[in-house]
């Protein structure tokens, strides 16, 4: 009875051994035959869609998908499980990341040559005007004193400049005074005038022409533009610094004055939006201004909202108790002037009865018509 049993197992185990080494023989020769491997991926997709006929039909129906052949492809394919090849999924990243084209609507035979008609038109009207690159330098011409300053860009040997006109008609009336035989002044009262050294320390960076020039013009308040573009900018600068600092100071007065750190997270969350408004209108003022000056050396950084926000708490938080002090004395006095201004006002304000005429004639007629 115990051999019957060894004999039976052991053929329990043949017969499982070769029923693996069949279905292994099956599925090599199922993965080698393009046949067998055609008919099972035909029958998956027939699964697939069997199982999601519902999802399929939907996407069928949707016009975006319709125009999208890409979109349409990614849609009806299995979601990825990330055993994807890098070749897939560099192709769908390039083509993720490439605009999708406009659509446009078909045109007819005539709409076609009409359009290329008026192109060729076109073309032929834009060859004959001047370049673009002629353009620009015109415009750069006309702008370039307004922008960069008088004599910048300028050859300042050219005698078409400010300095160089008044420096030739200076030399040719002096050559015009001098005896050449002599090289003295034709004029008898410059034979008693004796030279005196000129100071140099006026003259040490400039030629006595520019010198004097610059006199002229200090003397009459006359100002190239950056520099009063530049004043309008220090001042704008300045209101906005006193305005911040003086909204400090009211905060102060109100809430008390509370620790460094936690006045600039406070007073920052309050201002910001504000500040950041201002400051992005004064930088581009300075921008403006930084195109107009002749140099770089001139130039203005431009501003930040919270290191300007920062700086006024620095500038401020030592003197905060006096500076609310002095504001709390400015309002009393100026409540106590508008008070005793008003006294006198009010004579003013009383409206006064305009005289009428007495018209004596006319009610004396009427007097005698009624009788």
């Amino acid at each position: 009875m115990l051999r019957l049993v060894r004999f039976n197992s052991t053929k329990i185990e043949t017969q499982s051994a070769l029923a693996d080494r069949f279905s292994q023989i099956l599925e090599e020769k199922l993965k080698n035959d393009p046949v067998i491997s055609n008919k099972l991926s035909h029958q998956e997709k027939l699964k697939f869609e069997s199982q999601y006929s519902k999802h399929l039909n939907y996407l069928k129906s949707e016009n975006l998908l319709n125009h999208n052949k890409h979109a349409k492809q990614i849609a009806n394919e299995r979601p990825w499980d990330g055993t994807e090849s890098t070749k897939n999924v560099n192709l769908r990243m390039i083509i993720d990341s490439t605009p999708k084209p406009k659509p446009t609507r078909h045109l007819k035979a005539g709409a076609r040559i009409l359009s290329a008609r008026e192109i060729s038109s076109e073309y032929k009207e834009t060859k004959s005007l001047p370049n673009a690159a002629d353009n620009e330098d015109n415009f750069r011409e006309l702008y370039k004193e307004r922008l960069l300053g008088p004599t910048m860009l300028v050859n300042p040997n050219s005698p078409h400049t400010t300095l160089n006109m008044v420096n030739t008609l200076a030399s040719a009336q002096i050559n015009s005074k001098i005896d050449l035989t002599t090289g003295r002044f034709n004029d008898v009262n410059m034979e008693k005038v004796r030279g005196k050294p000129l100071t140099r320390d006026h003259l040490a960076n400039a030629t006595d022409t520019n010198y004097f020039i610059n006199q002229i013009l200090n003397k009459q308040d006359v100002l190239p533009p950056w520099i009063e573009n530049q004043q309008n900018v220090n001042l704008e600068i300045e209101n906005f610094r006193n305005n911040i600092d003086k909204s400090l100071v009211n905060y102060c007065k109100l809430s008390g004055i509370p620790e460094k750190s936690e006045l600039r997270s406070i007073f920052r969350s309050k201002q910001l939006h504000y500040c950041t408004h201002k400051v992005k209108l004064i930088n581009a003022s300075i921008r403006d201004y930084n195109l107009q000056s002749p140099s770089s050396s001139f130039h203005k950084i431009k501003l930040n909202a919270v290191e300007e926000l920062d700086g006024c708490i620095d500038r401020n938080y030592d003197t905060l108790p006096d500076n609310i002090k002095e504001l709390s004395q400015n309002v009393v006095y100026s409540n106590t002037k508008q008070g005793l201004l008003s006294l006198f006002d009010e004579q003013k304000a009383v409206k006064q009865r305009r005289v009428e005429k007495l018209q004596f004639w006319s009610s004396f007629k009427k007097m005698f018509r009624e009788i």
